[in-house]
């Protein structure tokens, strides 16, 4: 099997609502679709970040693909670099490597006409529980920084965020919510988490993410009046392996990180220290499925949990994670998800549904999934086409 042909298009898809959090604001996300086409006819799934640079590093991947084995997934880690990327690409260079490794192991398994999770080892469950990845404002799609400047401004708004926590629950039955914090207001935090708490109610796990926005002593001092809340876990509530330790010296409530541990050189270093509890596993930041999987037996070694962390993906990199969740015995917290502010998808058939906090495993070979390519033809903003 050769790969004979690859297709790059970065497609861009609307939300049903502004995502905002103390990074950013968005009403729509871009994403990188990636095929592989080989001389037997099959095709290769896979998906990355939609940025111009993850989209070029990704097509000189794919170019380095041509000709090539797409079994040989070692062959191509080997040629593009080393394990840390950090002095060549970056964070970047491992997202692109996701992607298309990702699709390497899409057609691997379509070779042996098997459903991903099998080629993994088999599947322990096939509902997996989606945790929602939630706003941290509910505002409508197209507001502005000015909208977003006056929710804040008053903070009765904060109940707002609480009731939309409720609908979240009572819509789509999800047990386990992250909500975004803006990381403006210590107080204005207290209030939502409290109220998600109260609304929530206790079987429902929820999880407080600044992503890193405060400082140690902002953060430490909002940890210590959030503890008593039960929260599953504080993720990334400074910034810095010293200060995710000071934190977890002086709170009950377990700390994770996706932003402070972000390649493999650093677990040990955050563990010598004691410095975090669970780590974000992620197979698109972390460069493919094979690395997921070397991360998860570095944590089990060390002791340390994980979660399976993810965001805006489309329906394929979605179908990845579910594949991922479903085969991997150490994701028992749920996968990560915006797919709630998803109307619209590149798969045929539409979006992966939530039912009940619960999205089922795609069966059929590989990822299970196929693309809808009229839609990728209307949501294109570019397309690039390379073959021997």
């Amino acid at each position: 099997m050769k790969v004979v042909k690859a297709r790059l298009t970065r497609v861009r898809l609307p939300l049903s609502s502004t995502f905002v959090s103390s990074q950013n604001m968005r009403s729509e996300v871009v994403r990188t679709l990636i095929r592989l086409y080989t001389d037997d006819g099959l095709i290769g799934l896979g998906e990355a970040a939609g940025s111009p640079e993850v989209f070029s590093l990704a097509t000189r991947l794919c170019e380095q693909m041509l000709g090539k084995d797409p079994l040989d997934r070692e062959r191509l880690r080997r040629s593009y670099g080393s394990r840390i990327f950090q002095n060549m690409n970056g964070r970047n260079g491992w997202i692109a490597m996701g992607g298309v490794e990702i699709a390497c192991w899409d057609l691997a398994a379509k070779r042996h006409g098997m459903p991903l999770y099998e080629l993994l080892g088999g599947a322990w469950q096939k509902r997996i529980p989606m945790v929602c990845e939630m706003s941290a404002v509910p505002l409508p799609p197209g507001a502005t920084p000015a909208d977003v400047e006056a929710f804040f401004a008053d903070p009765g708004n904060a109940d707002k965020v609480v009731e939309a926590v409720g609908q979240l629950v009572r819509e789509h039955g999800y047990r386990a919510i992250k909500l975004k914090s803006p990381a403006r207001s210590p107080e204005w935090d207290v209030r939502v988490m409290s109220g998600a708490r109260e609304i929530a109610g206790s079987e429902v796990n929820l999880r407080h993410d600044p992503n890193a926005a405060y400082s140690l002593s902002d953060a430490l001092a909002l940890c210590k009046r959030l503890d008593g809340l039960g929260l599953q876990w504080f993720e990334d509530p400074a910034t810095g392996i010293d200060a995710l330790r000071r934190i977890r010296r002086e709170v009950r409530t377990p700390v994770a990180t996706n932003m402070t541990v972000i390649q493999f050189d650093q677990i040990a270093h955050a563990v010598r220290l004691g410095a975090v509890d669970i780590i974000g596993a992620d197979a698109f930041h972390w460069g493919g499925i094979t690395s997921f999987n070397d991360q998860l037996a570095v944590c089990e070694a060390f002791g340390i949990g994980v979660f399976l962390h993810s965001f805006t993906e489309f329906g394929v990199g979605t179908a990845a994670n579910l594949h991922l969740a479903a085969a991997s015995r150490s994701v028992t917290t749920g996968v990560d998800s915006t797919v709630y502010q998803q109307p619209a998808d590149i798969l045929l058939g539409g979006p992966l549904k939530v039912i009940d906090g619960c999205i089922a495993v795609p069966e059929g070979p590989g990822l299970g999934v196929e693309i809808d390519e009229v839609a990728v033809t209307k949501a294109a903003v570019e397309d690039l086409l390379r073959e021997i």
